[in-house]
């Protein structure tokens, strides 16, 4: 007794099971029979099971919803995994395409009457320097490719500095925008108007006029003059200020890189 008071629910379906039984039983027992006893069994045989078999039913359609909602589930996530790969291919095409026409740059600058014969090593950027943005960075090819301390380093906006080291597999590059970077440079449309710039360590370059009477202005292109450690003739970027500056009797110039020389991930090496 009072194990069926703990388990009241399990008592009942214990009943309701036995009940059963009997009932099928009956109703074997009086199969065919058209007698009233007969009829009473088969009325009650039918009561019985039909809630059970509406239960059933309802069992069965609900194990169906949860295959289903599985199935729904799955299929959502195969598609979410489909856009996925679709926007990585996506943006896979973008990089090819900025990198083909990083490539294309670069091909048209080693084809500058001063580099034609030069020999070059494209590399990928593989790291930056912590001290700042394109101040100092590594490249993922070294001495195995013939790259050595003091090779010049173009991207596709001119030149953006010198290799300081290299080892096998790796070179680290200290830009023009280094503080300790200098370069000779001369005006683009005047190669006698000629100076000096050195990194700001930030993101410009500074220098200044070789003559005080230099013809130059907020807008000219300066380039590489040859003479020193870079070919002449490459880009370094576009006067943004020009002052004179009366402690030292110069006048100074303020320069700033080409766009693409912050958005760099190919460069060559002259070697």
């Amino acid at each position: 007794m009072k194990w069926i008071r703990t388990h009241k629910a399990a008592t009942v379906i214990i009943v309701i099971i036995v009940a059963l039984l009997f009932v099928i039983a009956g109703s074997f027992a009086g199969a065919g029979d058209s007698s009233p006893v007969g009829k009473a069994i088969n009325t009650a045989v039918s009561t019985v099971t039909k809630p059970l078999k509406f239960a059933a039913n309802g069992i069965k359609d609900g194990f169906r919803g949860i295959f289903e909602y599985k199935d729904v589930l799955k299929e959502n996530k195969d598609l979410k995994k489909q856009i996925s790969d679709l926007k990585k291919e996506n943006s896979d095409l973008r990089l090819e395409k900025d990198e083909y026409a990083e490539l294309k740059k670069l091909r048209e600058f080693l084809s500058h009457d001063e580099l034609k014969h030069s020999d070059a090593v494209t590399c990928d950027i593989a790291a930056m320097d912590s001290s700042g943005w394109m101040n100092v960075f590594t490249v993922n090819k070294g001495t195995e490719a013939g790259i050595k301390k003091g090779d010049a380093v173009l991207c596709s906006g001119g030149l953006i500095g010198r290799v300081d080291e290299a080892g096998r597999g790796w070179a680290k590059v200290r830009s023009i925008i280094n503080e300790n970077s200098k370069v000779s440079f001369r005006l683009a449309r005047d190669r006698k108007t000629m100076g000096i710039v050195s990194g700001d360590g930030e993101s410009g370059l500074s220098g200044y006029m070789f003559e005080v009477k230099a013809d130059v202005k907020k807008g000219d292109k300066i380039v590489t003059s040859g003479i020193g450690d870079y070919p002449g003739g490459l880009t370094i970027g576009t006067v943004t200020k020009v002052d004179f500056n009366t402690n030292t009797q110069n006048k100074e110039i303020t320069v700033e890189p080409d766009e693409e020389f912050f958005s760099a991930g190919i460069v060559a090496v002259i070697i």
